[in-house]
């Protein structure tokens, strides 16, 4: 259900930045509890409402950053900025990944590794599109 709550195109920055912020931590909170939960519909249900949720923020996220005359949505720590300005240094961090989950191979369960597998494949997939069609 839609709330008519008006148009306000003159909204602050900060304020946006803030409901984003809001809305990845309410994303968060629901995959963890759909982690925890022992109701087979609260999982079910909590997993399509992420899943969706997740799609929205970013489409939001990035109609504010357009908006942005800055191009930066949030106030990142420097410690943090080149994970994220840096062009191709997402790789390195895939690469220190794909090291941590095979330094763990051999220890999952039939239906984790399965999982694992699939994971490497996204991983791999993300790494070609990035260095191939960037």
């Amino acid at each position: 259900m839609r709330r008519d709550i008006g148009l306000n195109v003159d909204m602050d920055m900060d304020t946006k930045k803030v409901i984003i912020g809001q809305l990845l931590f309410v994303q968060n909170l629901a995959q963890l509890r759909h982690w925890y939960t022992s109701s087979y519909a609260e999982h079910v249900a909590l997993q399509e409402f992420y899943s969706v949720l997740n799609s929205l923020i970013d489409s939001l996220a990035e109609l504010v950053v357009k908006d942005n005359s800055s191009g930066c949505m949030f106030n990142i720590p420097s410690a943090y900025t080149s994970m994220v300005k840096e062009d191709g240094r997402i790789l390195v961090y895939i690469d220190q990944l794909k090291e941590m989950l095979l330094s763990t191979e051999g220890k999952w369960s039939r239906a984790e590794n399965n999982v694992i597998d699939d994971i490497f494949t996204l991983v791999g997939t993300l790494e070609y599109k990035i260095k191939n069609l960037v």
